[in-house]
């Protein structure tokens, strides 16, 4: 079938030509990989911890990498995404604030802030990279994107992952696929 074998050449053609940067310069992905895992290295020998927000099916990636990275990488992981917390502090605040407001009670310097957004436009996600790059200029911010390399997440965060495709499936499949190596990276660090 044409539609499959298409759809898989451009999922590797698009893995094959992700942007990387690294404070606003593009990186090589191996460069970019060897300096995330160094920030992530470093949260775990200072027992700092990394916190994982996103929307929808970023959400959800978010939830899944944050058990993935507490279990198998070692780093005490977190994702801002339980229901009743999550419309609490949007019922109380706003959402466009909502996971900034819960940075604020648990995010400390030196903490790492990864933020999972297709479009790298969401308010609530741009708005709590801000806030971490702002308060915790020790911390790293680690951005997810797609669609636009004009999108407002992409060069909030010290470290930016950006796939060039407007498909929701290809950009979150290949956000997947780099925080699964980067975590397989990171287990294989810790076993030295």
């Amino acid at each position: 079938m044409a539609f499959v074998h298409n759809y898989s050449e451009d999922f590797i053609k698009t893995i094959s030509e992700a942007t990387t940067y690294y404070s606003g310069s593009i990186l090589d992905i191996e460069q970019w990989c060897e300096i995330v895992l160094e920030r992530l290295v470093s949260a775990c020998n200072d027992q700092k911890r990394a916190f994982f927000i996103g929307n929808g099916a970023s959400c959800s990636m978010a939830s899944h990498f944050a058990v993935d990275f507490t279990k198998n990488g070692g780093l005490s992981s977190y994702s801002l995404n339980d229901g009743a917390l999550l419309t609490c502090f949007a019922n109380d605040y706003s959402f466009e604030t909502a996971y900034e407001e819960m940075l604020k009670k648990w995010m400390q310097k030196g903490d790492v802030l990864i933020a999972i957004s297709s479009s790298g436009n969401s308010a609530n996600i741009v708005n709590a990279a801000k806030f971490a790059k702002q308060q915790f200029e020790a911390s790293s911010v680690i951005s997810f994107s797609g669609m636009s390399k004009n999108n407002k997440l992409l060069h909030i965060g010290e470290l930016g992952l950006y796939i060039d495709d407007n498909r929701y499936g290809i950009v979150e499949s290949a956000h997947s696929f780099f925080l699964h190596m980067i975590l397989d990276y990171l287990e294989q660090s810790n076993r030295g």
